[in-house]
């Protein structure tokens, strides 16, 4: 059974709290255990938690390895356990800061996504744990495509079905952060409630690892931090040399109605920014996924030099699909709009429409490179987002055969070769 605390809980505990550990790493892992406050639990952490019993070092948030209040010698078992791959249950912190502890092995998973989480599992090799799928993996062409081995799979509906997830007796059902737990708690007795999203740029090297720790899947989870790494590395590096000012105004508005567009926590603002532009809505208040819509004038006033359409998934037949129509009408349903005449992005032609199905699951650095080409062409005359593409679904989906340039429409206008 999931059970679930805020950080809060360790003030009661006379622990003393630190946000972070000065580290190399890229990200700080959420895992009780994580001692040291790194991107890992090993055989550092046991030395931290051994420093933190002495009292030569203050214990952080992370080092309750077993999360019974307190720093003793069975955390230090707990360690030893995580890192060996033989932990019966395991703590962490989700994406909204809640405490989560989760039994192990996970064996049985109730899947309700639009398929990031289904393009996670398989990269930390774990479809097969997959026993039932919500409406989206059952409908939509990029899922119809991109998982064949849901076909055949139960369809439980949306994620409020209890008593057809239940039926199938799940340990596990897997949803999107903005799920209420306790609701779903409450509702299925006995079932684990694992809250992930896998379409966050900011978060998506730390959800990764976190689930391969999970899902005793770590190295599969190393290997896709690497191959993000290398691929956003070239472009960071190049990226950081351009000033603010140089760097264009964009606005992203979404495939689903016009105007609706997010601020810095939702959408592709990670996208933009890492591939060195500068997204005209970050700064709005949004909703829980960040979204909101703005009217005409704020795009006239602010002026963007581009604009972004996400397409697919119920908006477009794009993507993994493979029908360009829906894409252009997209396009067009911009282009044409009368009110937008005197927009720079218009006016220069700089408008582009990109699939979701490489903006927001765990192959977005695919789209980070489109976008780097389209906001600095001479700066990224030698990246090549396709060949990116393709080395992803070659390292991590390779049983699927995807040949990119054969197969599929996932920006349009499509790249001058």
């Amino acid at each position: 059974m999931r059970m679930i605390h805020k950080i809060a809980f360790a003030l009661g505990l006379g622990i003393i709290l630190i946000t972070a550990i000065s580290s190399a790493a890229d990200f700080t892992l959420g895992i009780y255990g994580n001692a040291n406050m790194d991107d890992t639990v090993d055989e550092q952490d046991i030395a931290y938690v051994e420093d933190v019993v002495r009292g030569s070092k203050p214990a952080t948030n992370l080092t309750d390895a077993n999360y019974d209040g307190k720093i003793d010698q069975q955390d230090i078992e707990q360690i030893n356990r995580i890192i060996e791959g033989i932990d019966s249950s395991i703590t962490f912190l989700d994406s909204s800061g809640n405490t989560v502890t989760v039994k192990k092995p996970i064996e049985k998973i109730i899947l309700i996504s639009a398929g990031e989480q289904g393009e996670a599992l398989r990269i930390l090799q774990s479809l097969d744990k997959v026993i039932g799928v919500g409406n989206s993996l059952k409908e939509r062409k990029y899922a119809q495509n991109l998982f064949p081995e849901f076909r055949d799979l139960p369809n439980v509906g949306n994620w409020d079905n209890y008593e057809k997830i239940l039926s199938l007796q799940p340990d596990t059902v897997m949803v999107y952060d903005w799920v209420n737990p306790s609701e779903m708690e409450k509702n299925l007795p006995g079932v684990t409630v694992l809250r992930f999203d896998f379409y966050k740029g900011r978060i998506m090297q730390e959800e990764m690892m976190r689930l391969g720790y999970i899902l005793n899947k770590k190295e599969q989870a190393q290997k896709y931090i690497e191959f993000f790494q290398k691929n956003i590395k070239t472009i960071e590096e190049r990226v950081k040399q351009i000033p603010d000012e140089d760097r264009p105004l964009v606005f992203q508005e979404s495939g689903s109605e016009a105007y609706r567009t997010f601020n810095r926590a939702g959408g592709c603002s990670y996208q933009i920014e890492a591939a060195g532009g500068r997204s005209i809505s970050s700064d709005l208040q949004g909703g829980p996924t960040g979204a909101f819509v703005v009217d005409p004038e704020y795009l006239i006033t602010n002026n963007p030099e581009f604009i972004i359409k996400m397409a697919g998934w119920g908006y477009s037949e794009g993507g993994y699909g493979g029908n360009s129509s829906g894409m252009i009408e997209l396009r067009e349903g911009i282009t044409n709009r009368t009110e937008l005449a005197e927009v720079k992005a218009l006016k220069d032609d700089n408008v582009y429409v990109i699939a979701y199905d490489v903006l927001y699951p765990p192959g977005m650095p695919i789209s980070i490179a489109y976008f780097a080409k389209w906001f600095h062409p001479d700066l990224f005359a030698d990246l090549d987002p396709v060949a990116i593409h393709q080395e992803y679904l070659d390292e991590f989906h390779n049983e699927l055969n995807w040949n990119v340039k054969e197969s599929g429409i996932f920006v349009y206008p499509p790249l001058a070769n």
